[in-house]
């Protein structure tokens, strides 16, 4: 089943729903389409390539990616840093927990004893110093949130080891590459123009900031402990009524 993709503004509204089909579909933050390979449910054994169109156009989103779970099982209990039996991550703030609970309240359910289920995955991100926050829900989907910035993200599952998301550079604002990633990945690499960069992989998340004055990334790859790789592919877009 392909994923379904939900999007709105930042704070919830304005909702949009779009089907990502192979081909994929995209609002401004992230869409996602993948080749003819067979999907991963828990961790690959080959490498793979895959696509992200992007609209370049820097703008914020929510973005919701639904569809079944791999094997069944919910992905909260499978990451590490949302294991409260083996996490070593901070606490997410109370504050934090109320807007993200407050922005996806509607379509996700996030009571108020699951503050203490939110973890903070990576910090002091960026020219910014963003935080990268992770908390579960009843079903064990999770949702995630850059702070101060607000983009919010739920999924049930990973898609060769990530939920991924782009985000054009445009204006004061840096361009970004991020996502939520499976406890198989070890390490990740940006291409800018003809650069590699090293991205910053912790506790479940990924997460690189592009330089000034770039729009987007050409491309970014995952290793797993296997040595298999994961290739994704940025596609800039055109503007959404004259589709990718």
């Amino acid at each position: 089943m392909n994923p379904t993709t939900r999007s709105g503004t930042a704070r919830g509204v304005a909702w949009v729903l779009a089907i990502a089909a192979l081909t994929g579909t995209a609002t401004a933050a992230v869409a996602f389409s993948t080749d003819s390979r067979p999907s991963t449910k828990r961790s690959s054994s080959r490498s793979t390539v895959d696509s992200v169109p992007v609209y370049p156009s820097g703008s914020k989103t929510v973005a919701f990616v639904l569809g079944k779970r791999g094997g069944g099982a919910p992905l909260a209990p499978r990451l590490r840093s949302l294991s409260t039996r083996r996490t070593t991550a901070r606490a997410m703030p109370v504050q934090v927990f109320r807007d993200l609970a407050r922005d996806l309240g509607p379509t996700f359910d996030l009571p108020d004893r699951f503050v203490r289920k939110g973890r903070l995955l990576l910090g002091n991100l960026g020219q910014d110093g963003l935080a990268f926050y992770a908390v579960p829900d009843t079903k064990g989907e999770v949702c995630y949130v850059l702070v101060p910035r607000g983009d919010a993200n739920c999924t049930v599952r990973l898609q060769h080891g990530i939920d991924p998301h782009v985000d054009a550079g445009g204006g004061d604002r840096r361009g970004d590459v991020y996502g939520l990633v499976s406890n198989e990945i070890v390490s990740a690499k940006v291409l800018v123009g003809k650069r590699w960069h090293r991205a910053r992989v912790a506790q479940n998340a990924m997460f690189y900031e592009l330089p000034p004055n770039v729009r987007v990334a050409r491309r970014f790859v995952l290793r797993e402990r296997t040595g298999a790789t994961h290739t994704f592919n940025v596609a800039p877009c055109h503007p959404p009524n004259q589709g990718c």
